[in-house]
């Protein structure tokens, strides 16, 4: 994750000349909480996760976080800077030096992190086991509200955009909830989600239909790793006619390879095979046309 929004492009042509696509897919992992002290002050703090310079992917993983927080509008506001562990705790800290806005990880000396050079301190437990949060403004430790930052700190938009040269339309669709709904409520974890546009090809009627390739690859391997294709069909009015996913990598269970020996003019064939060790084939499926047919079912 970086501070800034992610914003890329893929670009391909159709087949008919007179119509392009591109995808816009947008990252974002800037949030803001409200957070209420023992003492009813009302606090707003805005975060944005990144990963650090460095992964090591044999420890416990971590991402630093930056961002500030408010007692109102009217107030000054605090920088922050932290320490976010999936599913353990959060930490943050107002540094003394309000030009630092960022923690830097260094090969050779690891975290660059001197906590006596901080005002503030911040510490929400991720844990369910501690019930306690607290806030440390530089006079006495308070008790603050928890807040669950494993749930949501990552949002992502995913647009279509249709360029018809020919009638000089240029139309741009957000099929974000198509798109992340096989995994969740766009309450995807700080991990890498990926979604390209694998083909499309318009038809005869004027239908142009769409196949995306995503991944939901995890930072470290998780279980609830997966991936596979997303159709969608636009009319010739360019509205949403038809929308499937097909599932074809599940971590652990099953992954598609493509048939070598198939040879077909417009057609591809995959397999579906059991696990990453064993090579039982329990599904097969066609590609032709940027639309999938199921030959067995897996």
């Amino acid at each position: 994750m970086k501070q800034i929004f992610f914003l890329f492009f893929l670009l391909v042509s159709l087949n008919n000349k007179a119509q392009d696509l591109e995808l816009i897919h947008n990252i974002s992992s800037s949030q803001t909480y409200q957070v209420l002290s023992e003492e009813d002050e009302n606090l707003t703090i805005y975060l944005d996760f990144y990963s650090p310079g460095i992964i090591d992917y044999k420890v416990v993983p971590y991402f630093f976080v930056t961002g500030w927080y408010e007692l109102d509008e009217h107030s000054n506001k605090h920088n922050l800077v932290g320490i976010y562990h999936p599913f353990e705790s959060l930490v943050l800290f107002v540094p003394e030096d309000s030009s630092v806005t960022r923690i830097e990880c260094l090969a050779d000396q690891g975290l660059n992190l001197d906590t006596t050079k901080y005002l503030e301190r911040f510490y929400f437990s991720l844990n369910d086991n501690i019930k306690r949060s607290v806030w440390f403004d530089g006079h006495k430790e308070k008790s603050i509200n928890k807040i669950d930052f494993d749930k949501k700190n990552v949002c992502h938009t995913v647009f279509i955009k249709l360029v018809d040269q020919a009638h000089s339309v240029n139309q741009t669709i957000d099929i974000t909830d198509f798109v992340i709904s096989p995994f969740g409520n766009n309450d995807i974890l700080l991990e890498d989600y990926n979604i390209e546009i694998y083909s499309y090809n318009s038809d005869s009627a004027g239908n142009l239909h769409i196949l995306l390739f995503i991944t939901n690859e995890y930072v470290i391997p998780s279980s609830l790793s997966s991936g596979g294709y997303y159709y969608l069909m636009f009319d010739k009015d360019q509205s949403i006619r038809r929308n499937n996913y097909f599932e074809t990598y599940n971590q652990g269970k099953y992954i598609s390879s493509i048939d070598e020996s198939f040879i077909h003019p417009t057609k591809k064939k995959f397999l579906i095979i059991a696990d990453w060790s064993n090579s039982q084939i329990i599904g097969s499926f066609f590609i032709e046309h940027s639309k999938i047919q199921i030959e067995n079912e897996w």
